[in-house]
């Protein structure tokens, strides 16, 4: 800006000071305060002016990636992380400003290819209302948006990012513990029963990776050679076989594994899931890398082939990337020591992958990495739409009741299972 500085510096900001305070259009918190102040432009600028510098001030205490620790002693921090920081800081930008133009979400839109929040994600889409204004300024020389439109802006992200803010509050409150050192080892564990057509195989891709410190395989009751094939592969053996009103079924198995578990990181591997190497070795140094990170998912693909499979295969790549909610094929891992000491971790015979994802993002952030697992389409070969629709009914089903507080899983197992 020095050369041109020579007659009057404030001419360079004349354009800011403006925006800033002669002009408003469809700021989020400014047009809120300004009608409460009953269309007063002044005192509505005047707050926000005192709350931008508030949140960078907040933003400074809680992101700086030269602090250590992130919610307090016992809990993981933003070191060496500029880009919490900087995200922070521009949506704060974002959302005070008393104008939003479209182009604006340009700070935004690089950011949520490492942080891809659900809300600022829509609110890309949902800025498309700001067109409104164009047609009402061709239709009546008037630039102006209406109360509808600019709900239709700003409520479906309003409601993502007050469950952004939930969560980051539970984050603070949870406190998982900090990460000693970097991690160093991968435990593995596979709930089976009755799958000795595909358990050597599994196992053996598993083992394969040189980060894999312990393969645990836990059987809940089967009838076949599965137990025998998995000990010959190389991995330890636990038998599980509760029913599952009385701990049993899958999540009562992986509980089991997890307890049994002495890497620094656990993973779950379904028994009709291949996860090709380097995957374990990627989350080991993804984890040693980002400490706030305390777990996630991995994802992959369907080995048939067909339009709904694929269609399939975005669906769940979409819900484990942009609502951190994840299945049990997704391959899930976490810190072991942050899970188990805050006694996280679920044992429900069903919807136990669900549970997890939920909790997960109590403690800490959580990832989602693309690819690098070969999942079996037995299940779907037939009646993929069928099968599909039964997987929402229980999703649904699931959280609904969760909210209620009335949870009946082994309910859900036995539908689920055709028992």
């Amino acid at each position: 800006f020095l050369p041109f500085l020579e007659n009057d510096p404030e001419r360079l900001f004349h354009g800011l000071h403006s925006f800033g305070s002669r002009y408003a259009f469809n700021g989020p918190v400014h047009a809120p305060l300004r009608a409460m102040f009953g269309g007063d432009m002044a005192p509505a600028t005047a707050h926000v002016k005192v709350l931008l510098p508030a949140a960078l001030v907040l933003g400074y205490w809680r992101f700086h990636p030269r602090r250590s620790r992130r919610y307090g002693p016992l809990s993981p921090g933003f070191r060496d992380d500029p880009v919490s920081g900087c995200f922070f800081a521009l949506g704060a930008l974002l959302l005070l400003s008393p104008t939003v133009h479209f182009w604006y979400l340009t700070w935004i839109i690089p950011f949520l290819a490492i942080r891809p929040f659900a809300s600022w994600t829509v609110l890309c889409l949902t800025i498309s209302f700001y067109f409104v204004t164009v047609g009402n300024l061709h239709a009546t020389g008037r630039w102006h948006l209406p109360a509808w439109a600019f709900a239709a802006q700003w409520l479906p992200f309003g409601l993502l990012f007050a469950g952004d803010v939930y969560r980051f509050v539970r984050q603070i409150a949870s406190a998982a513990p900090v990460p000693e050192t970097a991690p160093e080892t991968v435990s593995v564990v596979i709930p089976v029963r009755d799958e000795a057509d595909r358990i050597a195989d599994c196992v053996s891709a598993v083992r394969d990776d040189p980060a894999v410190h312990e393969v645990i395989v836990v059987d809940g009751g089967s009838t076949d050679a599965t137990v025998l094939l998995a000990r010959n592969a190389g991995a330890q053996v636990l038998h599980h076989r509760a029913p599952p009103e009385k701990g049993g079924g899958r999540g009562g198995q992986i509980h089991a594994g997890v307890k049994a578990a002495t890497g620094d990181i656990v993973a779950v591997v379904h028994a009709d899931t291949l996860v090709t190497r380097p995957a374990f070795t990627r989350i080991r140094e993804l984890l040693a890398r980002q400490e706030m990170i305390v777990g996630g998912a991995v994802g992959g693909s369907f080995s048939g082939t067909g339009w709904r499979l694929r269609l399939l295969e975005l669906a769940n790549d979409f819900r484990a990337a942009f609502f951190g909610i994840s299945f049990g094929d997704q391959v899930q891992f976490f810190r072991r020591r942050a899970v188990m000491e805050t006694g996280q971790l679920p044992d429900t015979p069903l919807m136990e992958d669900v549970e997890l994802s939920l909790r997960l993002s109590r403690l800490g952030r959580t990832v989602f990495l693309f690819g690098d697992a070969v999942v079996s389409a037995r299940r779907w070969r037939t009646n993929v739409s069928g099968r599909t629709l039964l997987v929402l009914r229980l999703f649904t089903a699931y959280l609904w009741q969760r909210f209620r507080g009335t949870v009946d899983t082994a309910a859900m197992y036995r539908r689920y299972y055709g028992e």
